[in-house]
């Protein structure tokens, strides 16, 4: 007996150590995000389905587990949201407390941000299965190289964590790292969970394309700088865009101790952006005539033309001595918006809502591509850059009597000079508690067209006009639906 009791000890001794070797961590958080807007009534972009009061509440669970050992684990970072609303305005822009039926927005949402197994057989191969963010670009507030994830928001940046679906590889040196990934498009979710993935279900068969992208990335560390040269393939992934290739390119590097530059760039030629049809606007009465025929008054005229339209992005970064940070950013896009393609694209949309409000069938809105990555976080700040030429400043003075944080935000359209500014105060009353209170407040800027782009009570003239007599400003931000919006949010870790 006690030779087959050492037999079996020796036998099982492999699995008793790894099985000290298998371990899990947990944290997260609860969080409560109060929200009050002034919405923008009677203005461009329509608002009765939008509550004025909302509360957001998320429970958050991050879990990492070792998986036979350290070189193998299985990380979460998973969400659930539960959303109230009130104050909807009814058509007379008055205030309701119940929505005027039945809101999607309001439906609770799980978000598994991160969900994945990631394993390193040896010190040079990593490989990775599931749902993460991964960015190779180098910039702080916007990735124009980012084609993979949700997009960012620029007023809090780290805000956003969810990633995206996909299957990497990597190998890696002391130098370099060479890595390969494909992404399969989510084409069927429910409640922010993926059903389907690449093609559209047999009930849903909008089209027979398989929906993906594939990236490779070449990282060198050159000169104590940080450069990625990027390839992307995508096929219908996120856009009406078949066998689409793009390439990419980022660097940083400190300078002077202090001082951190950095570049990043995304080629393509041809883009899918949506521009308004200056047809159905050239004459009285065009834009009547476009939405009885059916003519979109949207379209990818672009798309094909075989034109490079790259989308740069430069900024630097400065660590002061009392540990506040300044970041300042340029975003140049060759397919943005120029003064006239702006005024054409507002003329567009108060067409299309003017025709949707008289019944007119085939009129045609704008479509969007989606996110491809599948549910996101609901952001604060929602960003879609329209226009050519940005700039992003941020500041933040961390440890102000110790437990104090303030933030302080701009964004600009450089053309019209409207913008965004945002401002938050983070006090961390505990170290399990962090209280903030946030304000964001668009800037209307100067309009490029010379004139406001006025809605009187004729509809679908030129420029078209909406009912309701009121006045739109021809810039970026002077079209947001708010006024202004104020947030408070109390989030408890564990």
């Amino acid at each position: 007996m006690r030779a087959l009791a050492a037999t079996v000890a020796v036998a099982l001794a492999p699995f008793a150590a790894r099985a000290d070797r298998v371990h899990a961590d947990a944290t997260g958080y609860l969080d409560d995000r109060v929200q009050w807007t002034g919405l923008r009534a009677g203005g461009l972009v329509p608002v009765a389905d939008q509550p004025a009061f909302v509360d957001l509440l998320e429970l958050n669970v991050q879990l990492k587990r070792t998986l036979f050992s350290d070189a193998t684990f299985f990380y979460a970072d998973v969400s659930l949201f539960g959303q109230w609303g009130a104050g909807f305005l009814d058509g007379a822009n008055a205030l309701r407390l119940e929505p005027p039926a039945e809101e999607p927005a309001l439906r609770p949402l799980a978000v598994p941000s991160e969900l994945y197994v990631s394993s390193a057989p040896n010190e040079h191969v990593n490989l990775l299965v599931g749902r993460k963010r991964i960015v190779w670009g180098s910039g702080l507030a916007w990735n124009p190289t980012d084609l993979l994830n949700a997009a960012k928001d620029p007023t809090d940046p780290t805000f956003q964590r969810s990633g995206a679906w996909l299957a990497r590889g990597e190998a890696v040196f002391e130098k370099f790292t060479l890595s390969a990934l494909v992404a399969p498009q989510v084409t069927e979710q429910f409640a922010g969970l993926p059903r389907q993935w690449t093609t559209y279900p047999s009930w849903d068969k909008r089209d027979g394309d398989a929906h993906f992208l594939a990236a490779t990335r070449l990282y060198a560390l050159v000169e104590n700088a940080d450069v990625n040269a990027i390839y992307y393939f995508s096929n219908a992934y996120g856009e009406d865009a078949k066998a689409r290739s793009r390439g990419g390119l980022s660097f940083s590097r400190y300078f002077f101790t202090d001082y951190e530059l950095h570049f990043e760039a995304l080629a393509q030629w041809g883009t899918t952006r949506q521009y308004a049809n200056a047809a159905c606007f050239s004459s009285p009465g065009a834009a009547a005539a476009c939405a009885r025929s059916g003519q979109s008054f949207f379209a990818e005229t672009k798309k094909d033309d075989g034109a490079f339209y790259p989308r740069v992005l430069a900024g630097t970064r400065y660590l002061f001595g009392d540990d506040s940070q300044l970041s300042v950013e340029y975003l140049y896009q060759a397919d943005g918006f120029t003064r006239d393609e702006l005024s054409t694209y507002v003329a567009g949309l108060l067409a299309a809502r003017a025709a949707a409000a008289l019944g007119v069938s085939g009129a045609g809105g704008m479509t969007a591509g989606g996110d491809a990555s599948g549910a996101a976080s609901p952001q604060k700040f929602s960003f879609q850059p329209l226009r050519r030429h940005y700039a992003f400043a941020s500041w933040s003075k961390p440890q102000i009597h110790d437990d104090w944080t303030v933030t302080a935000v701009v964004l600009a359209d450089l053309e019209d000079l409207s913008g965004l500014a945002t401002a938050s105060l983070s006090w961390s009353a505990q170290e399990w508690v962090t209280l903030t209170l946030s304000a964001f407040a668009p800037l209307p800027g100067l309009s490029t067209s010379g004139a406001l782009v006025h809605g009187g009570q004729g509809l679908l003239e030129t420029p078209p006009r909406a009912a309701g007599g009121a006045d739109y400003r021809a810039t970026e931000f002077g079209l947001a639906p708010f006024d202004y919006r104020v947030l408070f949010e109390a989030r408890i870790f564990y």
